[in-house]
């Protein structure tokens, strides 16, 4: 198992396209975090990832 640290801008086209990509991560056994805005917290899936603001 590998851990990930996403880390993109506070803008739906930044955050939109890593989802599928960080999904993917988390089905394979990786550790993801992402390190985004607070404003896309709920956007994040909780049972994907751990939520760095």
């Amino acid at each position: 198992m590998a851990r990930f640290l996403i880390a993109t801008i506070p803008v739906i086209g930044h955050v939109s396209p890593m989802l599928p990509i960080a999904q993917t991560l988390v089905s394979q056994g990786h550790e993801v975090w992402w390190y985004t805005g607070a404003l896309f917290r709920s956007a994040l899936p909780r049972s994907v990832l751990v939520f760095v603001p």
